[in-house]
């Protein structure tokens, strides 16, 4: 690492494809050792770091890349080294009420952010970008908002750039142009995402800077693939900034509805989850439009030819039932959901139904009358299974246990609950039991 000879203008000299190849792997190989054995590593450090400063305005794009890459390796062998040796647990949302270790947030603030950026603005390569913005990506999942707090102005600026297509890369001609276009646009979405469940709430001021840039990309004009990712992020914005629901979500819903003429997949799978969210947290904005929710959704749900597509349009009409049930034909809608439990494409959707369900069993158990058997599989398949169901809140884990304990009065239900349970792991009955029991 220490020869410069491959630093010479590749337009005027011979490059040997195997020093690039074997200084690119050099680069990565620090990384990984710093990353694996951070303690050991420790006088290693502020060498690494010169390199990594040379290295990244190589003129090879492969050697930028990895320089990108160890970048974000060094600042988690940093975090590792100043903490316990691992990557700390992290609440996620703004303010950031845990720091990392001062040496690593001075690298990522100082030397890697602020490096990343330069390159998505200047470089005229797509791979470095999207390496680039890969790491600030795998620093809201991995390191948390600590590692990208003071930086958000500056992020979410260099976002709209991409989003206009004003980087220096984007303005480079490039044989499959359209390629190019869909791994840069993926992975600034990407990123996005991660930003939006990394702060929550706190990226609202920052989301209302980028919305208008994200709006561009849902006109008809717009390809499939581009549409589909966009709703997606706004689907994320709902479910991690419910806030946005107040300020967005009509504009969403107009935006959802219009793209059904797309008549694409995944563009109407990300488009009913959205739709959901959308009902579940817009509140009393959503309710005089229900009727027409209604209505787009069966289109999807009839027309939809994967499970997922269909299980997000049920859910979102189980998110109707407990939010807007005075909008909504119960005594049509409740009898055609629970025919379709359990779900066949998308566990994660189950819980939705498991909401619905308490919700009914509290508020109108009458509708449920002769659908007792499949509410209750549903119920202890939830108790049972509750991380595919993604039930973190004990108290729906009691109102389900409630629910069970009530209906056990009914000696047809105790029948259906007594069979389920003689199906079940003996470490699974005491689960329920227990559950039943201390309801």
């Amino acid at each position: 690492m220490d020869s410069d000879s491959e630093e010479e203008d590749p337009d005027n000299v011979w490059v040997d494809d195997n020093t690039i190849f074997e200084l690119s792997a050099a680069i990565r190989c620090l990384g990984q050792m710093a990353e694996s054995c951070p303690a050991a590593y420790g006088p290693f450090y502020e060498e690494t770091v010169r390199y990594l400063q040379k290295y990244s305005i190589h003129f090879h794009y492969n050697v930028r890349i990895q320089t990108v890459l160890c970048c974000r390796d060094i600042a988690k062998a940093l975090v590792k080294f100043g903490g316990n040796g691992e990557l700390p647990k992290f609440q996620r949302g703004l303010p950031c009420n845990t720091r990392l270790p001062i040496d690593a947030e001075n690298f990522i603030f100082v030397e890697v952010l602020e490096k990343l950026m330069y390159i998505i603005e200047s470089d005229n390569h797509v791979h470095v970008i999207v390496a680039a913005l890969e790491v600030m990506h795998d620093f809201c999942i991995q390191l948390g908002p600590a590692a990208i707090d003071q930086k958000l102005e500056a992020i979410t600026e260099i976002m709209i750039a991409l989003l206009k297509n004003e980087t220096a890369a984007q303005n480079v001609a490039f044989d499959g142009e359209e390629e190019v276009h869909g791994e840069l646009f993926e992975s600034t979405t990407l990123l996005l995402d991660a930003l939006i469940k990394c702060c929550g709430e706190g990226f609202l001021p920052y989301f209302d800077k980028i919305y208008p840039e994200l709006k561009r990309f849902t006109t008809s004009d717009t390809a499939e693939d581009d549409v589909a990712e966009i709703i997606g992020c706004f689907a994320q914005a709902i479910k991690y900034m419910p806030s946005a629901a107040d300020i967005y979500g009509l504009d969403m819903l107009e935006i959802c509805f219009n793209a059904l003429e797309y008549g694409d997949e995944y563009v109407n799978r990300n488009m009913t989850f959205c739709v959901g969210l959308i009902v579940e947290y817009g509140k009393e904005k959503i309710g005089a439009h229900c009727k027409t929710i209604m209505e787009k959704l069966r289109i999807i749900y009839e027309t939809a030819t994967l499970p997922d597509t269909k299980d997000n349009a049920i859910a979102a009409i189980a998110r109707m039932v407990y939010t807007h049930p005075s909008e909504v034909p119960l005594n049509m809608i409740v009898p055609a959901i629970v025919k379709e439990m359990p779900l066949k494409g998308d566990p994660k959707e189950e819980r939705t139904l498991v909401k619905m369900l308490i919700f009914l069993f509290e508020t109108n158990i009458e509708i449920l009358n002769g659908m007792e058997e499949k509410c209750i599989e549903l119920l202890v398949d939830a108790v049972i299974q509750r991380k595919e169901y993604k039930i973190k809140d004990e108290n729906m884990l009691k109102a389900i246990g409630m629910i069970l304990k009530k209906l056990s009065e009914n000696d047809g239900a105790k029948r259906i609950i007594q069979n389920l349970a003689a199906k079940l792991s003996q470490e699974n009955v005491s689960i329920l039991t227990q559950l039943i029991g201390d309801s």
